[in-house]
């Protein structure tokens, strides 16, 4: 049995998903090496102030990698797309490259879920070359390929704003639309588990998501959370082409084919799996003040990368574009004071639709689609994998 009892050198952790793992570790009790390009960063600082230790390193500087890597014993690896996908897989590479050369003892890369199945959008097929590189070179590697962020609804674009007293959760997908999220802490729970058991992990690819709702679900449970009504929007797909053909695709593909995390199971395996309702009550999730409804122009590439970045996986809370819309109103119960509190929901999960999901070869679950407000129906297509891809488990051996 391999021992865990060296320093795990961080990647990305002054970001939400490297900082979400950090913490985890330093809760766990384990060593942490934070890097970051600015060790004087008010992030890096926070992260030293908790007890890890900051290391200088930049992606673009394989010296300062290897520097960093020296004496660690494992790596989470989490790279933005904020550069653009060429950029990623470069440094992804170079990760790779370094982490075979030092001799780390294993890797927990962060992906995505659907990188594995042929998906051409940029930001997941870059994910993709980074995975199939790491394999060639046979480093010891646990994927992690996780859904949209429910934190994301905490970001500067990704937070719905407050219009006219109503919450307004804009997104290209019909409303109908099963998808699927994660809350950052238990990516963080799932990647602090594989650095600590790393035998029952290397090898293996694992979707992860805790929350699978359609837009109208959303709406429905923002209201609930929040006791203010939310309405679901949904935007033209061209609008979102016009600004970042890069997302267009994912909304696309999502649309037709979407996550597949085998929510149940990872429920299992982590009975504290947050539902969205559970993270915007822990978060103490608050709307955003109104900026106006400018319509979004044209960016150049940087910018373009920025905003996918800041939306990936996740609808703009934008409400330009919107040409349809279904709103939800709060099922509270009021208080002596005034405010009101959201009441319980049942606990079982209804299915959308009316219709049983069927299972079919692969262990996936399939089943009509919901019906949408103008009565339209259809059946998911099937999943569609790579060549010789494997169905996606709570644990797929990749090699």
């Amino acid at each position: 049995m391999t021992k865990v009892d060296g320093p795990v050198l961080v990647i990305g952790s002054t970001g939400l998903q490297g900082g979400a793992v950090a913490r985890e570790l330093l809760r766990r009790g384990r060593g942490v090496h934070a890097l970051a390009r600015t060790p004087g960063s008010a992030a890096a600082q926070l992260l030293s102030g908790q007890g890890a230790t900051v290391v200088h390193g930049d992606l673009d500087d394989a010296v300062s990698i290897r520097r960093a890597m020296s004496g660690a014993q494992a790596v989470f690896s989490v790279l933005t797309i904020t550069r653009g996908p060429d950029v990623e897989v470069r440094q992804g590479k170079a990760l790779a490259d370094a982490a075979r050369d030092v001799g780390v003892e294993h890797v927990v890369y962060s992906s995505v879920d659907g990188a594995e199945r042929g998906s051409h959008i940029p930001h997941f097929e870059s994910k993709w070359a980074i995975e199939q590189h790491l394999q060639a070179l046979q480093v010891p590697t646990t994927v992690l390929r996780p859904t949209a962020f429910m934190d994301n609804y905490r970001s500067a674009v990704g937070r719905p704003a407050l219009v006219d007293g109503t919450l307004v959760m804009a997104s290209p997908l019909p409303p109908g639309r099963p998808f699927q999220m994660l809350a950052a802490a238990d990516l963080a729970v799932f990647a602090a588990d594989a650095i600590q058991q790393p035998d029952d992990h290397i090898g293996t690819a694992i979707a992860l998501a805790g929350d699978e709702l359609t837009g109208l679900e959303i709406a429905e449970v923002f209201a609930d959370a929040t006791g203010i009504p939310a309405r679901y929007q949904q935007q033209p797909i061209e609008a979102i082409r016009s600004f970042s053909d890069d997302l267009a695709r994912m909304y696309e593909w999502l649309d037709e084919f979407g996550y597949q995390a085998d929510i149940a199971a990872l429920r299992a395996r982590h009975p504290g799996l947050r539902t969205l309702r559970r993270w915007l009550h822990e978060t103490n999730w608050q709307p955003a003040v109104p900026t106006g409804r400018e319509r979004p122009r044209k960016r150049e590439p940087l910018r373009k990368a920025t905003a996918i970045m800041l939306s990936i996986l996740l609808a703009t809370s934008s409400p330009a574009f919107g040409t349809a819309s279904w709103s939800a109103r709060p099922r509270c119960a009021p208080t002596p004071s005034g405010s009101a509190l959201p009441t319980r929901l049942p606990t079982h999960r209804r299915h959308r639709g009316g219709h049983r999901p069927v299972v079919v070869a692969g262990g996936r679950r399939h089943g009509r689609r919901p019906g949408l407000p103008d009565g339209r129906r259809g059946a998911h297509p099937p999943p569609r994998r790579r060549p010789g891809s494997q169905p996606a488990r709570v644990f797929q051996r990749v090699r």
